[in-house]
């Protein structure tokens, strides 16, 4: 569980943690050297060998008394991403695992937010 909100449950159910888009590319008006920045900032963000910042994809869990709702970040299995090759075609039970993890099956969730 990564936090409990009141009587709400919030788990963190990850997706990937990898790569993801040159830091110019997100941040396009913050000059050349904003991957320096941000890994001065907070070391080990960017990639070594693909100078991309390195980010989480993931949803979260939250768990009431009543509801079980999936805040999900919409990425899943058999993407095309040929860019992105930690997400290209990807067909791992990641996500799934980590909903078994919070004690969870994908029948119990009452609603999906994408």
């Amino acid at each position: 569980m990564l936090c409990k909100i009141g009587e709400i449950e919030v788990w963190r159910i990850m997706e990937i943690h990898a790569p993801f888009l040159p830091p110019e590319t997100l941040y396009p008006t913050a000059g050349p050297d904003v991957g320096a920045i941000i890994e001065d900032l907070a070391p080990g963000s960017i990639c070594p060998k693909t100078k991309r910042l390195i980010l989480p994809v993931q949803g979260y869990l939250l768990k009431t008394a009543h509801h079980v709702i999936l805040v999900d970040a919409c990425v899943g299995n058999d993407k095309t991403v040929p860019g992105t090759p930690d997400w290209h075609k990807r067909s791992d039970n990641r996500f799934l695992a980590a909903l078994t993890a919070a004690g969870v099956t994908p029948e119990e969730v009452d609603y999906v937010l994408c």
